[in-house]
């Protein structure tokens, strides 16, 4: 190995949050000027020079790295799937807007202040750091508004397609095997084994495990799923050395309080870094507090149950909010409709009447208004003429029978078999295991059917783009299928609050 190649291995995580720091100087930047060429494109009739704007923006790109920092977005540990970090750049990118907003308003140039006494002196340090985006022609600052919207829009969607492709990127390497770390696994029972999984689903961790290490003797050798046990307690010491380990990783939560304490003794002499899988770890799975009472510490929920009143308000406001989006909707594509009846399927226990009360009065709650709105724009326009007609089903059947019988060489033209093109495999793969999926997936295709009787009934079912929306439904189904892992099922009743 080369020189430079050695010292990336031994140093990535510095290069890389350097590099991480540059690439998001430089994504900012650049989302800068796309809102500022998108606001000189849509409002040309009052253009405004780009150097108006070079104060405002550098003040905005410093904002913003400050606020992604504070969010943790520079920390070497990644959550599954980024989920946290992309969360992160969306409560940066608005905390950084309120910030900049403030800036301008504190940073801008002051006039009709005494130059004398105190003000003396602050008009001069005021001078050294105030924002001089105005001309002697226009004292006032002449920037757009929007440009600055839309800069914060494109920095959301830039810096959120940069860090996507930051962590593939990252993905890469380490599975080149550049920036890995050597870990050990300080047990081999269930909680050994759950955290060995977190290391494959998270290559971005950079953590390459060595193997596990076994309180008994006699195991070295033996095979846990994918890693292989490499000696017992006694070795440690010899391991570590042998393998180049930097970080071990102790889950015995069943352990003895004495026993940790002497494996952490012994990690600390051998000056490797280690992280302790705590006791009650499946309780920080979830939201807690952690008080102390006199040196003790106590765990406790984080919050009391809700009131009667409160639970009735939370019902009302998404019952309300699902309507209006429900109807804003409906007057765009009349298809999102069907999407009421997805709350019936996840909130149905069965057919006794009171198992059926409560999720008919919340779908039909739902789904009211969005009815009633389309009802009343097809009522308002019952004369005018449907557009390409309403009625499509026998023209729809016999076409797609008609083009079963075509040669498959020739289903390039077959029009009305693209519905089933579309998605290919997919279509069967979203049906297998229709039992091993989560609930809500598994209820979710119970909308397909709702979605395409009725456009074979109204639409011209050759234009595949209808069947677009059943995207967000037949891939993730049909993944589950493809990439099978834990028990991705839901307990029961965990669909109760929707």
């Amino acid at each position: 190995m080369t020189l430079g190649g050695s010292f990336v291995r031994r140093n990535f995580e510095p290069l890389v949050l350097s590099v991480q720091v540059l690439v998001d100087l430089a994504v900012i930047l650049l989302a800068c000027y796309a809102g500022y060429e998108l606001r000189e494109y849509l409002f040309w009739g009052r253009p405004t020079d780009l150097s108006v704007y070079r104060e405002i923006f550098l003040l905005t790109a410093a904002v913003t790295l400050v606020c992604f920092h504070a969010f943790g977005m520079y920390s070497p540990l990644k959550s599954l799937l980024n989920i946290e970090e992309f969360k992160a750049i969306a409560k940066s990118s608005i905390v950084s807007f309120l910030v900049v907003h403030m800036l301008l308003v504190l940073l801008r140039g002051t006039t009709n202040l005494p130059d004398k006494g105190i003000y003396k002196y602050l008009l001069r340090l005021h001078h050294v750091i105030d924002l001089e985006t105005g001309t002697d022609d226009i004292p006032l600052w002449p920037f757009s508004r929007i440009t600055l919207v839309t800069a914060f829009l494109m920095i959301f969607v830039f810096t959120t397609v940069s860090r996507f492709i930051s962590f593939r990127a990252i993905q890469y390497l380490h599975r080149r095997g550049v920036g890995n770390r050597n870990v050990l696994i300080y047990g081999t029972g269930t909680t050994a084994r759950r955290l060995q999984k977190k290391f494959v689903q998270v290559p971005t961790l950079g953590l390459n495990l060595a193997g596990f290490v076994s309180e008994q003797s006699g195991q070295a050798g033996d095979r846990l799923e994918r890693s292989v046990i490499l000696g017992a307690a006694d070795e440690l010491e010899w391991l570590v050395r042998k393998h180049k380990v930097s970080e071990v990783f102790v889950a015995m939560p069943e352990a003895s309080e004495e026993r940790i304490m002497e494996i952490v003794e012994q990690l600390d002499q051998l000056g490797v870094v280690y992280h302790v899988v705590p006791r009650f770890y499946h309780l920080l799975t979830h939201k807690v507090r952690i008080e102390s009472l006199d040196s003790i510490p106590l765990i406790s929920r984080p919050d009391r149950s809700r009131s009667l009143l409160g639970a009735f308000a939370k019902r009302t406001l998404d019952i309300v909010v699902s309507s209006l989006v429900l109807t804003v909707g409906a007057l765009d594509n009349e298809t999102v409709l069907c999407l009421p009846a997805l709350v019936f399927f996840l909130l149905f226990r069965g057919f006794r009447p009171r198992d059926l009360v409560r999720p008919v009065a919340i779908t039909l709650g739902t789904a009211l208004p969005g009815f009633l709105a389309q009802g009343t724009m097809r009522y308002i326009t019952r004369h005018q003429p449907h557009l390409g007609g309403a009625w499509h089903l026998p023209a729809n059947v016999g076409n797609i029978l008609r083009e079963l019988t075509w040669s498959p060489v020739d289903y390039f033209h077959a029009i009305y078999l693209y519905p089933l093109f579309i998605f290919g495999a997919l279509w069967l793969y979203a049906c297998l295991g229709f039992r091993d999926k989560p609930e809500f997936v598994a209820r979710s295709l119970w909308l397909v059917p709702l979605f395409v009787i009725p456009n074979l009934v109204t639409g011209i079912i050759s234009e595949v783009r209808e069947m677009i929306p059943l995207a967000f439904i037949i891939i993730p189904a049909a993944m589950f299928w493809m990439f099978p892992g834990s028990d991705h099922r839901m307990p029961a009743g965990t669909t109760d609050n929707p």
